[in-house]
């Protein structure tokens, strides 16, 4: 999802979260590492400028990125000149017949509604090639920012700044990502420093798409 809110941040903030890659690329690139190696093309979804992106091309995969964002599409070409980012959105961009060994989607789809998130799942289960991997990182209930504040729906939070924000436990996880044969998932803490220094709890999900 991209907004005004969103672009305005990367107008105003730049490059918020550094150049360095988030501890979900690390975790994946590692956990690649335990699968068949790091090979093939990668999608990331809502990448932002980008900085996760140029993590895995320099980590050996073919990968592209897409996000609504024109500041951050321009902030990332700038920084990364022969980076594959795609000022798109991810509901109604035409892959054609491009279809990818694996999709990282990182802190996107707790920002979307209920609908939503059950359709781009399905949107980037459909982008994957047979055997390909799905990774999502998604906020989970034991957040702080989970008991601050309104509460508009079932485990859906509305911060100060506006943003609506989905948490997710276990049972959704299994219920949501149902569409994939295989789901694995854990809980990690992970720091942050922009504006300060604070950490979230997530969940790093992994899910596989294996024809039946």
């Amino acid at each position: 999802m991209c907004n005004n809110y969103w672009n305005d941040k990367f107008a105003r903030k730049k490059y918020i979260w550094g150049l360095n890659p988030s501890e979900s690329a690390i975790l994946m690139v590692d956990d690649l590492k335990k699968e068949d190696g790091i090979k093939g093309s990668l999608l990331d979804i809502g990448c932002g400028y980008g900085r996760d992106v140029n993590y895995f091309n320099i980590s050996g995969l073919n990968a592209y990125g897409i996000d609504k964002s024109p500041e951050a599409i321009q902030l990332g070409i700038k920084q990364w000149p022969d980076i594959r980012l795609i000022c798109d959105d991810i509901f109604t961009y035409n892959f054609k017949s491009q279809k990818f060994n694996i999709a990282f989607c990182n802190f996107f789809i707790h920002l979307l509604q209920e609908n939503q998130r059950k359709e781009i799942i399905k949107i980037i289960y459909d982008l994957l090639l047979d055997g390909g991997i799905a990774y999502f990182t998604v906020s989970s209930i034991d957040d702080i920012d989970f008991n601050l504040g309104e509460k508009v729906g079932y485990n859906l939070v509305k911060n100060e700044r506006g943003v609506i924000k989905y948490y997710y436990n276990e049972d959704a996880i299994k219920e949501e990502f149902n569409i994939f044969n295989e789901i694995n998932y854990k809980k990690f803490t992970e720091k942050h420093y922009h504006d300060y220094e604070h950490e979230h709890s997530n969940y790093f999900i992994k899910c596989k798409k294996v024809n039946r």
